[in-house]
């Protein structure tokens, strides 16, 4: 929390999506200013969408993908445009995994393909570099889940339904400290019919404020 109200002081964001948030709805807190559109799952997952009490959402879903009752996307149509937050499986760890990370995003592909507006603005953990030139140190991960040929396929299926991947390559938005300090490009912004800027905030990390380290991961803001 220190961490996140350290990122309203300093960019104001009209909306904030998060992921892994690891909490239940109703120990969720409040963050004054925002209205709590979320999907929490205990000690696991859990997505949200904090939207500034200046606007308001017309319509906000949660939608369980790929069968387990796992909390990893929410959606919210806001001012004639969809937004949603994702945190995409890791998929390491055994072959289920793995799997239940492809069927993941195919199952994805199909609820995005589905979406009532034309406007379309998708953030979160995808647990996906889509191209070597989204890995710092390519020869570490080339077997990597998060770099492996069928998740990539799969990650492109959802571009290719008219999507732009916001950003650029090399713009590291984690990096595996068991690698020494390997960067990727995992987080980033999918949208349609919305361009704009986006801002890697790298000033966050691993910075450790009031004793809090933050994630291994680093905000990204996308301007528009």
């Amino acid at each position: 929390m220190v961490h996140l109200h350290r990122l309203i002081n300093s960019e104001s964001p009209d909306l904030i999506l998060l992921q892994e948030t690891k909490c239940i709805d109703d120990l969720f807190p409040h963050i004054p200013g925002y209205t709590n559109l979320i999907s929490g799952q205990k000690s696991y997952n859990g997505v949200a969408i904090l939207v500034k009490e200046t606007h308001s959402a017309t319509k906000w879903e949660v939608i369980t993908i790929a069968e387990l009752d796992q909390k990893r996307y929410i959606e919210a149509v806001i001012d004639d445009l969809t937004y949603a937050s994702v945190y995409v499986p890791c998929g390491g760890g055994d072959l289920d995994k793995f799997m239940y990370k492809l069927k993941f995003l195919e199952e994805l592909a199909s609820i995005v393909k589905n979406i009532s507006t034309s406007k379309i603005v998708i953030g979160g953990d995808w647990n996906v570099a889509l191209h070597d030139a989204d890995v710092q140190h390519v020869d570490r991960y080339i077997d990597s889940v998060l770099c492996v040929p069928p998740v990539r396929e799969r990650f492109a299926r959802i571009l290719d339904l008219g999507l732009t991947q916001e950003g650029k390559t090399g713009d590291w938005t984690w990096w595996d400290y068991r690698s020494p300090m390997s960067g990727l490009r995992l987080d980033c912004f999918l949208t349609a019919n919305q361009s704009g800027s986006v801002r890697t905030l790298t000033e966050y990390r691993r910075t450790e404020v009031d004793g809090v380290k933050p994630s291994d991961h680093v905000p990204v803001i996308f301007e528009f």
